[in-house]
């Protein structure tokens, strides 16, 4: 019986309602096919088809969000790369430039900073 009652929640929560009636109405059936179904323990093969359907529909979701995070995954670590390579490519480029300073240069640099003079 707890079978069925978890089936039925799930052609409940597919279809957005919270109680068996909106269910029934849904299904264009009485509200008394749904208790039905749980005294006899079983619910006819339309509705196990819609059952059905939306295990696929699950499944396909889950595959879609596995494929996301895949490519999430992928293009963060793309970025990370590029960071990484851009990153590389700007201090050796200061180093560069800092190689290419006189004292005297850096000194203008130092009181700049720290907002100092020296003499």
């Amino acid at each position: 019986m707890q079978e069925i009652n978890q089936k039925i929640n799930q052609l409940m929560k597919y279809y957005g309602v919270k109680r068996q009636k909106e269910l029934a109405e849904i299904l264009n059936i009485a509200e008394q096919n749904i208790s039905k179904w749980i005294r006899n323990n079983k619910i006819p093969e339309k509705y196990l088809e819609v059952l059905e359907d939306i295990k696929n529909i699950e499944k396909n979701e889950e595959y879609k969000k596995d494929d996301k995070n895949i490519e999430i995954e992928k293009t963060t670590k793309e970025e990370f790369a590029n960071i990484m390579i851009n990153r590389e490519t700007a201090i050796k480029s200061i180093k560069e430039r800092v190689d290419n300073l006189s004292n005297l240069d850096i000194l203008k640099i130092i009181e700049i900073i720290y907002k100092v003079k020296i003499q």
